[in-house]
């Protein structure tokens, strides 16, 4: 690297700090004049507001950098034609060309850092970055307004507490507070899972929420399983013959069977599996239902016709209550529902925000459309292209601005408001082609189709 280039890239980038810190500084302190009633309603004031904007910088960047590449350029050349350096360059044999294309190529890392920050850093920190100016620390309690979970379930709640990763009762605790609205491949009404509380938990390394006071109802079930008993054809006998025991055989010598870790029993009827550490039962009394109980870790999953698991009731141990074909069911000691979903807490405060799209990656927006279940897939779509155009639009707002400043036919007034004219009206451009309803392709592309030759064009055209 030659020693002019070292001094046209130290101007730049010095420069290029500086407008940042002035651009950054007026989008903050134009939010916080908008915000400062919110930020005030909290306790530690001055650490929200740090922790707000601190985060907040992050997206600036994202929004202001095409900006301030241009700015930095502009304010670099100006103040070296001011002080007459692109004259002693020029004298020297250098061509305006060599002299730009240091800045050109710097531009080009700037944007590069600029594509690490939105597709690296924002997609981790998307909690932080959809924080509500008055609930900086995240502790804020919330509805939750039928959101959909990766199997197209819909969820509701009353209240989410975000701080102890709950779904609480809002009025009255023996009303129910969670419903799960579920439905098949084709987005129709196939069950409902309702309780009275949920709580953030793992089962078998699965990640979902653990209901309580819970029951689950399908359009085909003759009885809903609850918490507190599940319905079921499959009782202590279905359990022996699963076990390669003989109903009466087994148990004439003694008073009891008890069947250790016993295999899991079907009940295709409902799409049951039920699977437990130990099973007990003994001869039944004349006239009496055969007893049985079920011991250790007790598991009734219910799975949809698609093979998705729908809910797991889990107790401490179960008990038979015989009382007819469709009645019969295991009464459940301590009682709960383990309902699987990638719908947590933090997702749940992040698809609250409008904007959380935004915060995603390209490789996440990409695996949201293979998924086929958005309602507007073309705005995902024309995100994803945006994100491919927005550095090449950076370069060419910066390509178009050079020729007006490095021109030697008009005072540094004229050739700067022609600059900010002609870098505007590309950014106007920008923003019309995206929201005028064009196809995505077009919407993302046609900026750079119309804009790129003439920047290309302009900048040859500089007298060297």
């Amino acid at each position: 690297m030659k020693i002019l280039d070292k001094y046209i890239l130290r101007t730049f980038l010095t420069t290029a700090g500086m407008v940042f810190l002035v651009l950054i500084s007026l989008r903050i302190v134009v939010d916080l004049f908008v915000n400062m009633d919110e930020f005030l309603k909290q306790e530690n004031v001055v650490g929200d507001i740090v922790s707000y904007y601190g985060h907040q910088t992050l997206v600036y960047l994202i929004q202001l950098g095409g900006v301030i590449i241009v700015a930095a350029a502009a304010f670099s050349l100006a103040r070296m034609n001011y002080t007459n350096e692109l004259t002693a360059m020029l004298a020297s044999g250098v061509s305006m060309h060599r002299v730009v294309w240091p800045i050109i190529l710097c531009s080009m890392g700037l944007c590069a850092i600029i594509v690490a920050n939105q597709e690296l850093l924002v997609p981790r920190l998307v909690d932080k970055l959809v924080r509500d100016p008055d609930n900086v620390p995240g502790t804020k309690k919330f509805q939750l307004l039928f959101m959909n979970d990766s199997a197209d379930s819909l969820w509701y709640a009353g209240e989410c507490d975000p701080t102890e990763q709950t779904l609480n009762p809002t009025n009255d605790p023996n009303k129910d507070n969670v419903w799960i609205v579920l439905r098949d491949k084709n987005l129709e009404y196939s069950g409902l899972i309702s309780g009275k509380k949920a709580v953030v938990s793992r089962y078998d390394r699965m990640s979902g929420w653990m209901l309580y006071g819970a029951r689950i109802s399908a359009k085909s079930w003759p009885n809903m399983p609850d918490t507190s008993g599940v319905f079921t054809r499959a009782g202590p006998d279905e359990f022996l013959k699963a076990a390669g025991k003989e109903v009466n055989g087994d148990l004439s010598a003694k008073a009891n069977l008890t069947v250790e870790f016993p295999p899991i029993i079907e009940d295709g009827s409902s799409g049951l599996s039920i699977a437990v550490d130990s099973f007990w039962t003994a001869p039944p009394g004349p006239g009496e239902p055969r007893p049985g109980a079920l011991k250790g870790n007790v598991e009734f999953q219910f799975t949809s016709p698609e093979g998705r698991i729908i809910g797991i009731f889990l107790a401490d141990s179960a008990k038979w209550v015989e009382a007819g074909a469709y009645d019969s069911k295991w009464e459940l000691a301590n009682g709960r529902l383990f309902v699987p979903t990638d719908l947590g807490v933090n997702d749940m405060a992040i698809r609250r925000s409008g904007r959380w799209l935004d915060y995603m990656s390209t490789p996440q927006l990409t695996a949201l459309l293979r998924m086929g279940k958005l309602a507007n897939p073309d705005a995902v779509v024309l995100m994803r292209y945006i994100r491919m155009t927005d550095p090449i639009n950076n370069l060419i707002m910066l390509l178009l601005g050079l020729p007006f400043i490095l021109s030697r036919e008009r005072n540094i007034k004229a050739s700067a408001g022609l600059c900010v004219l002609i870098v505007l009206s590309f950014y106007c451009f920008i923003y019309v082609c995206r929201y005028i309803g064009l196809p995505p392709v077009w919407a993302a592309w046609l900026p750079i189709l119309i804009f790129g030759p003439v920047a290309a064009v302009m900048l040859d055209s500089v007298k060297t």
